[in-house]
């Protein structure tokens, strides 16, 4: 005896909005698991500079962005975080460290923040005011 199903219209419209959610919260769940944009590129080396004996990690915030998303610094020296801002309104206007308890508004201009000398293998995590935004600073 074979069973034939009938899909109404309703119905149909029902499964796919169903579908359509289900692949929305899968996105967003990634999303977040993954830190939205945690960067996955090889970390810079090129802003990084010294001066006054203290080595200085250079940043640009822009809307939507912070660049470099990942920096290479050396570990065991006082470091200083420079980030520059220019006009910038968006949630990259105010970052948080967590790891240094540091939350910071960024003005025009550039903002430094300091940070201690890090032991090697050190990553510090940067996040906009929103968390969708990220940098990472590796020290070795």
């Amino acid at each position: 005896m074979k069973t034939q199903i009938q899909l109404s219209t309703k119905n149909i419209i029902t499964i796919a909005t169903g579908v359509v959610v289900i692949v929305i919260m899968l996105f967003l769940g990634i999303t977040l698991l993954t830190g939205g944009n945690t960067p996955s590129v090889q970390p810079s080396q090129a802003n990084i500079s010294l001066q006054d004996g203290k080595q200085i990690i250079s940043l640009t915030a822009t809307p939507g962005a912070y660049t470099p998303s990942a920096s290479l610094a050396k570990a065991n020296k006082d470091s200083i975080l420079r980030v520059a801002s220019n006009n910038n309104y968006g949630c990259t206007s105010s970052l948080r460290i967590p790891q240094l308890k540091v939350t910071q508004v960024l003005n025009n201009g550039t903002t430094d923040i300091s940070i201690a000398a890090q032991a090697p293998g050190t990553e510090i995590d940067g996040i906009c005011s929103m968390g969708m935004y990220h940098f990472k600073i590796q020290f070795s």
